[in-house]
């Protein structure tokens, strides 16, 4: 009876058991969906270590942009090869990507391939202002008028290629100063002392001065200089010969 028992719940679990081997077996096979899935990712992966992506990010930069997947191959292939038509350094190409993976939407490339394509070839803007612009531009949502605006601008207050670079590269940010707080900001350097032919040393020394605003941060900076115990003429010495000063954070009261 013991034996037969014994038989009994031996067959009992069989099926059981191997049910439980089928399921875990299935489990570990693709289904259609997936196989599209992870053939797409596979290829995603091919696509970009083309371009220069390290293998050993490949894998966290897709993890954290699933989106990618969803795009069209076609597509994002096209988007590198715009940016890399941009003359961007390979090294500078894969940190854009990797940090502003949003530069790869074919629509936003298209609307500004030309700018900077132009304003690259005639030396007006570097590689590295153009990455800057890119991903300033790909994170808020802005067009290549207000690109072609802010090079007017500059170019008008006499300022010349290197200057204008090395704004973009640095505070891109300038791209939404518009031409009256730009003029402002010169009338309140030159108001503390700094000659105007200084003025386009000082922007290309210090370009985020441009993000600084006069009343709210400079002009209370200033008061607080003069309660310290410094002259003006101190204040201006030191702002000449170095702009940062400028960017000083006021001291909490």
């Amino acid at each position: 009876m013991a034996s037969k028992l014994k038989t009994f719940i031996n067959l009992r679990d069989y099926p059981i058991t191997l049910f439980n081997q089928i399921r875990s077996l299935s489990s570990r096979i693709l289904t259609p969906i997936n196989q599209s899935h992870y053939r797409k990712r596979i290829l995603l992966a091919n696509l970009l270590q083309r371009y220069g992506f390290p293998p050993s990010s490949l894998q966290h930069f897709l993890s954290r942009n699933n989106h990618l997947l969803n795009s069209d191959l076609v597509e994002t292939e096209i988007s590198l090869g715009i940016l890399l038509s941009l003359k961007i350094p390979q090294k500078s190409l894969v940190s854009l990507i990797f940090d502003c993976p949003n530069v790869l939407r074919s629509e936003f490339l298209r609307k500004w391939r030309v700018p900077l394509s132009d304003c690259g070839k005639h030396g007006v803007v570097s590689s590295s202002a153009i990455k800057s612009v890119l991903e300033h531009s790909s994170r808020i949502g802005i067009g290549p008028d207000k690109f072609y605006e802010c090079i007017r601008v500059l170019k008008g207050l006499g300022f010349c290629d290197s200057t204008v670079s090395r704004i973009l590269s640095s505070f891109p940010g300038v791209l939404l100063v518009n031409e009256i707080e730009i003029r402002r900001k010169i009338e309140f350097l030159v108001g503390i002392g700094i000659a105007r032919d200084n003025i386009e040393r000082f922007f290309h020394v210090f370009p985020e001065v441009l993000g600084i605003g006069t009343e709210t941060r400079l002009k209370p900076l200033l008061d607080e200089f003069m309660k310290m115990g410094f002259s003006k003429d101190d204040v201006k010495k030191e702002i000449a010969r170095e702009p940062r000063v400028l960017g000083l954070e006021l001291a909490q009261s």
